[in-house]
């Protein structure tokens, strides 16, 4: 059904929903720019090139949300 264009609908009581949705195989892997960044922030993070996540520090960076 969802190859056809309709969506469907799972409900799990009353406030929980999800939709399926179809992907193709660019949607489950990803990309070797994204690989490439991946692989250097782990080289920064082997390096200690770090930054402590405080509760200050995510206020300041993310507000109320």
């Amino acid at each position: 059904m969802v190859d056809t264009g309709k969506r469907i609908v799972i409900r799990r009581g009353r406030k929980q929903a999800y939709m399926l949705m179809s992907v193709d195989d660019d949607d489950l892997y990803f990309s070797p720019e994204m690989l490439a960044k991946i692989d250097h922030s782990l080289q920064q993070a082997k390096e200690g090139k770090t930054v402590k996540l405080t509760p200050e520090l995510r206020g300041e960076l993310f507000g109320n949300l």
